[in-house]
């Protein structure tokens, strides 16, 4: 790597198995970014963390719980969902997407959807999330769009795992809550 790319984000790095958090470990992306390391300051008694708060949300789920109607509005985001990424995968912008998906040469564990393309489950969790987004026909809330990057996700991550459809749905909706739950924070915040 040359001195001029040493700040450089590689598209290898970013869609790899550690993802955006290696990214966003190295130093050259923290120095880039004009951010300082600094320690950050334990929660006040009787707080905790985001990632706690987050992680005892999805550890202690129970899909045994759910009404038959969220079930079935799951399912509903999943029929849309991917009916979104059938009619955004034949857009210019995909075909761009898939052309640099196969030069990636990945290893071919996960479906690209309306191609016979098959790719990591990273690169198709992106390439997927592309056509879901393309048209911006997905599903929304008032809140937000969070079927188009959570669908494409969980579809490659189910494929290349081999997820029950049950598991599929319950990790959907526990998804769906975190996304929501955060942009509602995320709405008092700026005010």
């Amino acid at each position: 790597m040359s001195s001029h790319d040493a700040g450089a984000i590689h598209r290898r790095l970013f869609l790899g198995s550690a993802g955006t958090l290696a990214v966003m470990a190295t130093p050259a992306f923290a120095k880039d970014a004009g951010s300082e390391t600094k320690a950050q300051p334990s929660p006040a008694a009787g707080t905790k963390l985001l990632s706690t708060t987050i992680g005892d949300f999805v550890s202690s789920f129970d899909a045994s719980s759910l009404p038959p109607l969220a079930i079935e509005r799951a399912r509903l985001a999943f029929i849309d969902t991917v009916a979104v990424m059938l009619a955004g995968s034949r857009e210019r912008g995909c075909e761009i997407v898939h052309e640099m998906v196969r030069q990636e040469g990945a290893a071919a564990t996960a479906s690209v959807v309306g191609r016979s393309l098959r790719t990591s489950p990273q690169l198709a969790a992106m390439a997927n999330g592309v056509a879901a987004h393309m048209l911006d026909y997905d599903m929304s809330s008032l809140l937000g769009q969070p079927t188009a990057p959570i669908i494409p996700a969980l579809l490659s991550l189910a494929e290349s795992t081999g997820a029950a459809p049950d598991e599929v749905i319950a990790a959907f909706i526990v998804g769906f809550e975190i996304c929501l739950k955060l942009a509602r924070c995320a709405a008092d915040l700026s005010s």
